[in-house]
């Protein structure tokens, strides 16, 4: 009997002895497993890291290519040339927009004629507006403070972008008069046409701080605005050698588009026999275009 219970005391020991090590080797086995995920783990984070910090890089160069980083505070912005050329393409915009925004062929206002324009007529009034400065009490100005300088440009720029499209509240004016006989004061209406465009202002400035500020918030329409200010605004000589560039494929372009475009299309429909007798009936009836058989310009197709 005593002999039975030292050997069941001993396999006892034995057995207990040996879940310990099948313990120890699971947690230790358990262990390496769970370094090895942490370890991977922890590659792949410094691999997203580092794929996170080449495309911050990339950006950053992207930005420093196409704008100017560095800002210099001495340059005044709204200058007399600013106030006279915004003014300008300002009441030229508008008065474009809502022109053409009733008309079939619609006439897009272009941002980039009034980057390139407002350069040269800023370049010129540099040149022609006298340096003296004037002082009315306390406030001292000029109207020629220095070269025409990039912050100007911008400025122009973005008043000008203000109305290069039509507010959509000029519809519920029109459509109330047109439709409906019922005449929109003058107050009423400007008001309505504040409101709104300033709801979009405002909602924008909301959102300012998430979709600008942010450096890898990249708008690519502005990179090409930004593109432009700087290399119109760089180096005196490349940027001279550029323009003339610019200017003499605008003129090609002008040229041979407006002949075939323009010419070509007027001649086309021009109605010969009205022109020849234009108090006959009959010959109304055959070369009119508009109203008649349009037979001159079915003898041009044929």
């Amino acid at each position: 009997m005593i002999e039975t219970k030292i050997d069941g005391n001993t396999k006892d020991s034995v057995d207990n002895d040996v879940n310990n090590e099948e313990n120890k080797f699971d947690k230790d086995v358990n262990g390496r497993i769970n370094e090895e995920k942490n370890f991977k783990k922890d590659i792949n984070e410094e691999e997203k890291n580092i794929e996170i910090n080449s495309e911050d890089n990339s950006v950053n160069e992207l930005i420093s290519a196409a704008a100017n980083v560095n800002d210099d505070p001495s340059l005044p912005c709204l200058t007399f040339r600013f106030w006279v050329l915004s003014t300008f393409f300002t009441v030229l915009g508008a008065a474009i927009s809502v022109f053409y925004y009733f008309r079939s062929n619609y006439l897009n206002y272009s941002i980039f004629f009034v980057i390139l324009l407002s350069y040269t007529a800023g370049k010129w009034m540099e040149k022609m507006l006298p340096t003296r400065r004037f002082r009315i009490k306390n406030w001292e100005f000029s109207l020629n403070p220095g070269p025409f300088n990039y912050k100007e440009h911008v400025c122009i720029a973005a008043a000008a972008t203000a109305v290069g499209s039509t507010a959509y509240a000029t519809a519920v004016i029109s459509v109330q008069e047109l439709f409906y006989n019922t005449r929109v004061n003058f107050l009423i209406g400007f008001l309505l046409l504040l409101s709104t465009q300033m709801i979009g202002y405002g909602l924008a400035g909301f959102v300012r701080k998430y979709l600008v500020r942010p450096a890898n918030m990249i708008w690519p329409q502005s990179l090409v605005y930004a593109s432009m200010y700087n290399t119109l605004h760089g180096n005196t000589s490349e940027t001279n050698d550029k323009l003339r560039f610019f200017y003499f494929a605008f003129i090609s372009m002008f040229v041979w588009q407006f002949i075939p475009e323009y010419m070509f299309t007027w001649l086309a429909s021009a109605a010969i026999l009205c022109l020849i007798a234009p108090n006959n009936n009959v010959a109304k009836t055959l070369g009119s275009v508009y109203k008649g058989a349009g037979l001159v310009l079915l003898v041009e197709i044929i």
